[in-house]
């Protein structure tokens, strides 16, 4: 049976796997440049640069992946309005010319049904 996630619950797992992803970005050489960045009416999840990569992440998180795995939830809609977000975020800090954006996603299963940690899935350029 699924259990009921109150708001509190939801954020709390949502930071704990932008938490998560964050370090995996970090382990493979990234600065970490923003989180739950908000571009007008628009967030972006995780920014993160390594040299002239720029790289726009959306992280989905979810508790279990019985119903849905989280990945299957970046809808072509939420990818057009991360990248509208990207390129007014980039035009408000005056990005670098030579800033290569990327878009990766990436989903985070909090208790997968083998018991382990956290499942983590990255996919570089997503979209």
């Amino acid at each position: 049976m699924r259990k009921n996630f109150n708001k509190s619950d939801r954020l709390a797992h949502a930071r704990l796997g932008e938490e998560l992803i964050a370090q995996e970005l970090v382990s493979r050489g990234f600065q970490i440049v923003g989180r739950n960045v908000r571009v007008g009416r628009l967030e972006i999840d995780v920014i993160a640069r390594r040299g002239s990569q720029l790289v726009f992440c959306e992280v989905r998180t979810r508790s279990t992946d019985q119903i849905v795995h989280p990945a299957e939830t970046i809808t072509r809609a939420k990818q057009q309005r991360i990248r509208r977000a990207a390129a007014r975020w980039m035009a408000s800090q005056k990005q670098r010319l030579d800033a290569h954006p990327q878009f990766d996603a990436a989903s985070v299963i909090l208790h997968p049904d083998d018991g382990g940690g956290p499942q983590i899935e990255y996919y570089e350029n997503a979209f």
